[in-house]
């Protein structure tokens, strides 16, 4: 590869970018040749990397070239550092598609998302939460019943079945542990209800 004047190039890489660059924007497309050989298996590396999929990346790397060809054409684009500015056309296109790829439709119409398969599994488990909640002893069952749907603070829970607020507590505690171990299946355990 020469210079214009016909003098050999130095073996710079940027020295050589610069050079191709310019004689692309001369008209030569020969150095649009010179470049993508030079540079697309490092920018499909770099896709690939960013993004994770084979065949995107190698879109991903064709759009960037094509995007900073385009810009080199029209006045614009690298001046010094092709690989530089190629790579940064990569990492932003890579984004902007994982970032394509990861949105969320967000609505207000909840209701047309649900459908009756869901209202049967919020059905299958309420019956299995009732059904896990009568197999407790009674004054577990109570204190929950206290504590979660009426909303009594503990102290107001403990006077309310006659024990000491530290009693509540554990009983409390053992209810929950009771409650959660049925709902996974497992049978609860049977303390004494003090």
């Amino acid at each position: 590869m020469r210079n214009a004047d016909g003098s050999p190039l130095p073996f710079d890489p940027g020295a050589i970018d610069a050079t191709l660059v310019e004689a692309y924007r001369a008209g030569d497309r020969g150095a649009l040749s010179e470049l993508y050989q030079m540079h697309y298996p490092m920018a499909q590396r770099l896709a690939e990397r960013e993004c994770g999929n084979q065949r995107l990346a190698e879109d991903l790397a064709s759009e960037a070239f094509v995007k900073v060809m385009e810009a080199i054409r029209i006045g614009k684009g690298p001046t010094d550092s092709f690989s530089l500015y190629l790579r940064t056309v990569v990492r932003r296109l890579a984004w902007e598609e994982n970032r394509n790829r990861m949105r969320v439709e967000y609505t207000d119409d909840l209701e047309s998302f649900v459908t009756e398969h869901e209202q049967d599994t919020v059905d299958d488990l309420e019956e299995q939460m009732r059904d896990a909640f009568m197999q407790l002893p009674d004054r577990w069952r109570l204190v929950l019943q206290q504590r979660v749907l009426d909303g009594l603070r503990p102290a107001e829970s403990a006077k309310a079945i006659g024990i000491s607020a530290s009693a509540e507590a554990q009983l409390f505690q053992r209810a929950r542990a009771a409650l959660k171990r049925a709902m996974s299946g497992a049978a609860p355990r049977r303390h004494k209800a003090r």
